[in-house]
């Protein structure tokens, strides 16, 4: 354990400090370590953060010319097909 009030290492089952005197509290040792804690997630948190690349900016995606032409290809067949087949159905109605 560490000595909330001096810091020295002292041993887990001191009632005391060896260096300051200061009485070794359950609670208040909990407290302290709890604190060291803290301050160490901290630390690791912001040598973390530190150590992360931003990231690079995403383009908007263009259409180019080769997607407009594709998509005018696909709808050009697909209204090609739907002509032949109203002209189908018109040419079977009359049977």
């Amino acid at each position: 354990m560490i000595c909330s009030y001096c810091n020295a290492e002292i041993p887990d089952n001191a009632l005391h400090c060896p260096n300051c005197g200061a009485p070794m509290d359950s609670v208040t040792q909990q407290l302290a370590d709890l604190q060291r804690l803290q301050t160490r997630a901290l630390e690791t948190t912001d040598e973390k953060a530190a150590s992360i690349k931003p990231l690079k900016p995403l383009k908007p995606v263009q259409h180019t010319h080769e997607v407009a032409t594709r998509s005018h290809k696909i709808l050009m067949t697909v209204a090609v097909v739907l002509f032949i087949c109203i002209v189908l159905v018109l040419l079977l109605s009359l049977f």
